[in-house]
């Protein structure tokens, strides 16, 4: 019997040991980055379709601090008249508590920073809501995740806290 309790406090002593291992995962700005830029193109299209307008986002900029994510983004719509197509640059800038739900980071409490339009060189801002640009974008970001844990990942099996650092989210086991 001694040895058979001798088997098991060996096994779970491994198994902590193992558990241990996983003590934290971060993901750098960078990172985040890079995955949200793969993103672009359906943001672009999504965007294009809700406004009316022929869009390009080709600009992300995250900052991640003080328990907040701040994201830049920049691009260009096309206004088109009976003669010709005018590029309208656009840049917005939006700032959310990131949250992890489930095996997905969210931001929530979205503010809409600053919209901002410029055609042939005269820019403006678009007001305080950002009209049709920024309801777009804290509804899209509302509903889409910024970050999504790999299936296949090991952390993808346990429970987990999330913290936002200077520069980076940290994912953690959760403690009982």
């Amino acid at each position: 019997m001694k040895k058979i309790l001798s088997c098991l406090a060996l096994l779970l002593l491994a198994g902590c040991a193992q558990l241990q291992s996983l003590t934290s995962y971060s993901l750098t700005e960078s990172e985040l980055q890079d995955q949200l830029r793969g993103q672009l193109d359906g943001w672009s299209s999504d965007l294009g379709h809700n406004i009316g307008v022929r869009t390009k986002i080709d600009q992300l900029d995250i900052k991640l601090a003080d328990q907040k994510a701040r994201i830049n983004l920049g691009g260009e719509a096309a206004l088109t008249s009976a003669l010709q197509s005018m590029p309208l640059a656009l840049h917005l800038e939006v700032e959310g508590r990131p949250a992890l739900e489930g095996k997905a980071v969210f931001l929530r409490d979205l503010r809409l920073l600053d919209a901002k339009a410029d055609l042939l060189g005269f820019g403006g801002h678009l007001g305080p809501s950002g009209g049709a640009l920024g309801r777009w974008l804290t509804q899209y970001l509302d509903n889409h995740p910024i970050y999504r844990i790999p299936d296949g990942s090991a952390l993808a099996a346990i429970p987990l806290d999330m913290a936002v650092m200077d520069g980076k989210l940290v994912f953690k086991p959760r403690t009982p």
